[in-house]
């Protein structure tokens, strides 16, 4: 996250919602199903690992 804030919600039972800032950034494991939400004005990135 380089500026602002996204709701990141994991849509697995049972569905778990958190913030992501600058101070708090997510992991998004492979083959999970997500959604993220921006939180007004966002700015972030994202990087693919093998």
């Amino acid at each position: 996250m380089l500026e602002g804030s996204l709701l990141y919600r994991i849509l697995q039972s049972p569905v778990e919602e958190l913030r992501l800032d600058s101070d708090h950034p997510g992991v998004v494991e492979p083959e999970i199903e997500h959604e993220v939400q921006p939180l007004g004005k966002v700015r972030f990135y994202v990087q693919f690992y093998r």
